[in-house]
């Protein structure tokens, strides 16, 4: 007699059941559909993107709709998400197929940021080193041992990446001698030969742009660098002292020691020469131009003295148009300009009676607010959604100014310094 072998196999119980395929023609109805998050919090100005899930998984409509319970705090498109003011604000989808539904509760909260100042605080062997801080924070930057002073000139933030500009100061025989650098995360670049100077830097893409000057024979001769390299500009007797970078536009501000005459150096495309303009259209006499802040297709630069603003459009603008930038009878200078929603911000100081008065001011309505009259420098100025930040100091301890509020950053009587600041929101 024959016997027949049977094999049996079992499922294992983590496999799913496939869902069955209906039968042919017949529809499958949505019985319902759920998102990925039922609550999200989103910074102001960001998205995040929802995702629904339609059941069962073989339904035949699968489309959905979205929408918003309130478009002026979040907005959504095809899931995305993007937080437009502060509040509260439910995402609800909808299935074409029954009218079935879930929701997001969407919070839209304020950006955080990080405040960097950089400059200088007093150093083991009585110098000034360079160093920044970091919302408060000091962060000393490693440097030769035998520096006998130095410090930052500027400081900018680009990914997570923290890159500060600065010099030490080296007695070399009877001399002493200023050799420049940049750091990137602490580590440090050199630039230059010896007795360079730096004054201003700016970063774009992880490409580094420095300008300052070099002294040879007491004779200056303006920089600009690129990620250390000398892109030798026209600078013989000038000093290049800020640099602004639009798009594809490149604008160095800087003046000639022998008549104080300021000028600019530009162009169109990293491919084209520098061209250099003398006093861009005006016999500008007796000013250094300071900063330069290149926004759009306009040019704003500052300069040293409180009879002229050279630029703006390329059209010389004299202080006297633009109320509150000067008193008369005071010396004033204008250490940095910064553009921002349509409104020029300055900050710098008086010499009135022979003391220092730090300011800031703007066009547009914004009024010269006067920071300090404590024997106080406004160095350098940050605004970013509304709020102004200046860094300067205050009798020789570096400080900044929140919209006029002071924060001390140095020691009460060390003296310690502070030359630029940058407001970056965190990730």
């Amino acid at each position: 007699m024959a016997v027949a072998a049977i094999t049996i196999s079992a499922c294992g119980s983590d496999d799913p059941a496939p869902t069955p395929n209906p039968p042919g023609g017949q529809t499958v109805a949505v019985t319902g559909v759920s998102l990925n998050k039922t609550t999200m919090s989103i910074v102001r100005g960001r998205s995040e993107t929802l995702t629904a899930t339609v059941a069962p998984e073989n339904a035949t409509n699968k489309a959905v709709t979205w929408a918003t319970s309130n478009a002026q705090v979040a907005t959504v498109s095809n899931g995305a998400v993007t937080a437009v003011a502060t509040g509260s604000a439910t995402i609800t989808v909808t299935t074409a197929d029954g009218n079935r539904t879930a929701t997001c509760v969407v919070t839209v909260v304020n950006p955080e940021y990080d405040v960097y100042v950089a400059g200088s605080v007093r150093g083991s062997n009585s110098g000034q080193v360079p160093a920044y801080w970091k919302n408060g924070t000091l962060v000393v930057l490693d440097g030769s041992s035998d520096a006998v002073g130095g410090g930052l000139m500027d400081i900018a933030v680009s990914g997570n990446n923290v890159y500060a500009l600065g010099m030490e100061l080296l007695t070399e025989g009877s001399s002493v001698n200023a050799y420049a650098k940049y750091w990137t995360d602490g580590q440090a670049t050199p630039i230059g030969e010896v007795n360079t100077i730096p004054t201003r830097m700016e970063v774009v893409n992880s490409n580094v742009h420095i300008v300052g000057a070099t002294v040879a024979n007491s004779t200056y001769n303006a920089k600009y660098w690129l990620n250390g390299n000398d892109m030798n500009i026209s600078g013989d007797g000038k000093i290049a002292t800020d640099i602004s970078i639009y798009g594809n536009k490149y604008y160095i501000s800087g003046y000639a020691l022998a008549n104080q005459q300021a000028c600019i150096w530009h162009n169109s495309a990293t491919s084209t020469p520098f061209t250099y303009d003398p006093g861009q259209g005006e016999a500008v006499s007796a000013c250094v131009l300071n900063s330069i802040h290149a926004y759009g297709d306009d040019l704003y630069s500052y300069g040293g003295y409180a009879d002229v603003i050279p630029h703006h459009s390329s059209t010389p603008v004299r202080w006297a148009f633009l109320p509150g930038y000067a008193k008369s009878g005071e010396s004033a200078t204008m250490s940095q300009v910064y553009r921002y929603d349509g409104i020029s911000y300055g900050a710098g100081y008086y010499i009135n009676s022979g003391r220092y008065e730090a300011f800031v001011c703007g066009t547009g309505g914004t009024p010269t607010q006067i920071l300090s009259t404590n024997a106080a420098k406004a160095t350098s100025i940050c605004v970013i959604a509304g709020d102004v930040y200046v860094g300067g100091t205050e009798n020789d301890v570096a400080v900044y100014w929140k919209n006029g509020t002071k924060h001390v950053l140095g020691n009460s009587g060390e003296h310690s310094t502070a030359t630029a600041i940058v407001v970056v929101e965190r990730p």
